[in-house]
């Protein structure tokens, strides 16, 4: 996908169980809206040192929020190529339906690593265990295309 980084823009996963983004499989920010953030870092820190306090925080939840603050025409898509789930995950292996968990709203088909994937080949992965054995498969598949060409 093509994204133009002089717009203040977050590329995240969206879904149904996370308020805000979910920043389990990797938030990107575009340039613009990074410098921005960072020249008002301090009153961003604050806020955030602020949220730290109560039940609920996640900063995935809060991001937007903030970005919004500082950028308030800032456009929020969802990236298929930031994956969600690590290769051991039970979506990944087959256990549970693709999007089940998140409430998703994407395409997914069956690619190398994981039974379900949102891209041909994910930028990223949410690993939450094995990260040593993840890491060294997710190595070995970099740049190779998951889709099954028919």
């Amino acid at each position: 996908a093509s994204h133009d980084a002089t717009q203040p823009l977050i590329l995240a996963s969206l879904a149904e169980q996370c308020p805000g983004v979910c920043g389990s499989g990797s938030v990107v920010l575009s340039w613009k809206l990074a410098e921005r953030m960072a020249r008002f870092g301090d009153q961003w820190l604050a806020g955030m040192k602020s949220d730290i306090s109560t039940n609920n925080f996640y900063w995935d939840q809060q991001l937007p929020f903030y970005a919004k603050k500082f950028f308030p025409f800032v456009a929020i898509v969802d990236d298929p190529y930031l994956e969600p789930y690590g290769p051991f995950d039970d979506e990944c292996t087959g256990k549970v339906s693709c999007g089940k968990i998140f409430g998703l709203n994407r395409s997914f088909h069956q690619g190398g690593l994981c039974k379900c994937t949102s891209s041909e080949s994910p930028a990223t992965w949410h690993v939450k265990e094995n990260f040593e054995k993840a890491l060294a498969l997710v190595d070995a598949r970099r740049g190779v295309l998951d889709v099954q060409q028919a």
